[in-house]
């Protein structure tokens, strides 16, 4: 029995795919989860960003168990605040040993345990953390604006070592907020009047930079209870006109250190709020001779097959003395090929009198025949709750590994080799955009017999409590059989539409979101009663 595997792992998914891989602790077992990844950052750096360094509050430096309750947090956070930020009032807790590396501060609404599996923290409680971003702020030209953010529960943003923005969230009777106003507070009075993420958005001070000079700039980010969390941050340019939205808030754009990729803006975008802040536009905080990051995830995946034929059906056919003809196919009668001219004539041809390779055409286009067949493999997975954590829902992640059968079910052999593709595909709720979930290649040589091959597990996580991910579940499939000149032969599809625009599938990488023409788009985004 032949067909053997050459399975190709070609997918990039999850999301990161996208930059850090989230390891999401589930029943004990820590796995990738398709969700807000990028959003984070990722272990290496681009030049110009912000590195993150994450603390948990509720173990020491070696990772031992500490008291730790909401009052004595915040307090050691204003510690550190009135020290001047010295990672000294810090030394005492437990430091993740990975760091990431962000382009952006942009975190729409999601559960806090992920936060955590994002910097490889899989033991941590969900609650009592903090995130600590440091870069530089620089601009190419003189520039005057001010930070818009929402912070849930903790954000506090410094600049050349003054805070300029502390937008955090109501914890029970009171605001973080307020807690942290003996360090500074919002003079603007759009403060706490717009929706931003699941809270209401904080106004920061005006900062001026000069044409290329770097300033020192940190954000602080916390998480309180163990719940939802989201760090959202956005620039208001002075004497920008900005779209409002149906609030009658700017549409501002978010702070951003680099161009973000497309896979970047699937990961914001797939858990925000649309209106509430723009993600391509707006200035990008780089000095003029820092180049732009290159997005090797939004190349192309596969190529797309060469043309054979005419679109008719018509080709040029050969016998074995030399002599060509322009037909179409109609069929094989015993040992005779039927054709049909241009001029609409029927021709019958000994099959034995065409050349080998109108023979071999025949035998793998017309003759041949495939049985295909597609599984998907689906389980079901909770995080598990955590000591210390707040009650409350916790995600749910479905995992799938997908596989392809496939024999011949013709007579006669085929030795030609064939490339076998499959494509595995997810939608939202809304029914109108979808996700590429999975995609695999293996080859088959069809008188061989039988192949089968599977992709590697992919994951989503459908229910989180505080964000919507996209990629709701799992829709349906294309498989495709490819012969050695680039021509689609056979196809299995759960959809036919996949299958009518396979071009523009074959084109997008795993994890990009795309419409029924299988163009690429971004997310839909979120509701806003889904925030709250």
């Amino acid at each position: 029995r032949g067909g053997e595997m050459k399975s190709l792992a070609i997918k990039g998914l999850a999301v990161f795919l996208f930059m850090a891989v989230l390891a999401s602790e589930v029943d004990s077992q820590a796995t990738g989860a398709a969700s807000q990844t990028g959003v984070f950052g990722m272990e290496q750096s681009a030049g110009n960003d912000f590195t993150g360094t994450f603390y948990d509050f509720t173990r020491d430096r070696n990772g031992r168990i500490l008291p730790m309750d909401t009052a004595s947090f915040q307090q050691v956070l204003m510690d550190f605040s009135r020290s001047g930020w010295r990672l000294s009032t810090f030394s005492r807790y437990y430091r993740s040993p990975r760091k990431l590396h962000t382009t952006t501060i942009m975190v729409p609404p999601i559960h806090s345990l992920r936060v955590a599996d994002a910097f490889g923290e899989p033991d941590v409680q969900g609650r009592c953390w903090a995130v600590l971003y440091k870069g530089k702020l620089v601009y190419r030209e003189a520039i005057r604006f001010r930070f818009w953010g929402v912070g849930d529960d903790i954000m506090l943003v410094r600049v050349d070592g003054k805070i300029v923005l502390s937008a955090c969230r109501r914890l029970g009777s009171e605001r973080s907020s307020d807690f942290f106003s003996p360090l500074w507070t919002s003079s603007s009075p759009d403060s706490g009047k717009y929706d931003l993420g699941n809270e209401k958005a904080t106004v920061g001070d005006w900062i001026t930079l000069e044409p290329g000079v770097p300033l020192d700039m940190e954000v602080l980010l916390g998480e309180v209870p163990g719940d939802a969390f989201c760090a959202m941050l956005l620039v208001e340019v002075e004497g920008v006109e900005y779209e409002k939205n149906k609030q009658g808030a700017p549409v501002l754009p978010i702070f951003k250190t680099a161009t973000p990729s497309l896979e970047l803006r699937d990961a914001i975008c797939r858990g925000l709020v649309p209106g509430e802040a723009s993600v391509a536009d707006g200035p990008i905080f780089r000095s003029a001779n820092v180049p732009e990051p290159t997005h090797a995830e939004e190349k192309s995946g596969m190529p797309v097959p060469a043309v054979v034929e005419d679109p008719d059906g018509l080709r040029i056919w050969t016998g074995d003395a030399g002599q060509v003809l322009e037909a179409r196919f109609l069929a094989v009668t015993g040992d005779q090929v039927v054709l049909k001219d241009s001029r609409g004539k029927q021709r019958k041809v000994p099959l034995g009198r065409l050349s080998a390779e109108d023979r071999s055409y025949i035998e793998r286009v017309h003759l041949l025949k495939l049985k295909i067949e597609f599984s998907e493999n689906r389980s079901k997975r909770s995080y598990r709750k955590r000591p210390g954590m707040k009650n409350g829902n916790l995600p749910t992640v479905f995992d799938y590994v997908f596989t392809v059968k496939l024999k011949q079910t013709s007579k006669g052999e085929c030795n030609q080799e064939l490339r076998i593709e499959y494509y595995a595909i997810a939608n939202k709720a809304t029914g109108d955009q979808f996700l590429l979930l999975d995609r695999q290649e293996s080859s088959f040589v069809p008188s061989t017999g039988y192949i089968q091959f599977s992709g590697e597990q992919v994951s989503i996580c459908t229910d989180d409590p505080y964000g919507d991910v996209g990629g709701k579940e799992y829709y349906g499939y294309l498989v495709v059989a490819i012969d050695g000149q680039g021509k689609f032969i056979h196809h299995a599809a759960s959809h036919e539409w996949l299958f009518e625009n396979v071009e523009n599938l074959r084109q997008l990488p795993v994890g990009a979101y795309m419409d029924k023409t299988c163009g690429r788009m971004l997310p839909s985004g979120i509701s806003p009663k889904k925030t709250k």
